[in-house]
């Protein structure tokens, strides 16, 4: 019984011919010039941008179907004001702060494929600050960044409604 396998293994393996040997192709290391020039763009860093606004009266959006309602007239929230952002390395939370017209705030938001929103909310210990909502683009890339947009404020009661529109860079 031995002898019948060792013979099937011997016609077998006799019948094969081997495969042509063929030079595969040797992976190497790219030398570190090309390297370098191949190497991707390098994130850029967290960058603080600044820029001012101009607060003015907003239009108070009613349903046709609502009671009518009475825009007070106040002059709260009306003037200029600075906004300061600090914006990450590509995507992600925007952190940042504001003074003047709209009242001490705190900035929190998301950038995201050029898009900044995000919320303005009474600073700690802040009187009569509004609330806001933040709509902006950012264009550029590393230093060269620029924000532009828009805020919507209003006061705690939302009778007071407040528009502004914004640029922020490097240069404040």
């Amino acid at each position: 019984m031995k002898r019948l396998i060792l013979c099937c293994f011997l016609v077998l393996g006799c019948g094969k011919k081997d495969a042509p040997v063929t030079e595969q192709p040797v992976a190497t290391k790219p030398s570190a010039s090309a390297s370098a020039s191949a190497a991707p763009e390098k994130p850029a860093g967290p960058l603080t941008l600044k820029g001012a606004y101009t607060a003015k009266q907003g239009e108070v959006r009613m349903p046709a179907d609502a009671p009518p309602f009475i825009h007070p007239e106040s002059k709260e929230g009306l003037g200029e004001g600075e906004l300061e952002v600090t914006l990450p390395g590509r995507s992600g939370a925007v952190t940042g702060k504001s003074k003047g017209a709209l009242g001490a705030q705190v900035f929190d938001g998301w950038l995201e494929e050029g898009r900044l929103t995000g919320t303005l909310r009474p600073a700690e210990g802040a009187a009569a600050a509004m609330w806001g909502l933040v709509d902006a683009t950012v264009d550029g890339a590393g230093e060269a960044r620029v924000i532009k947009g828009t805020v919507r404020a209003s006061g705690h009661d939302g009778k007071v409604v407040r528009e502004a529109a914004f640029t922020l860079d490097k240069k404040g």
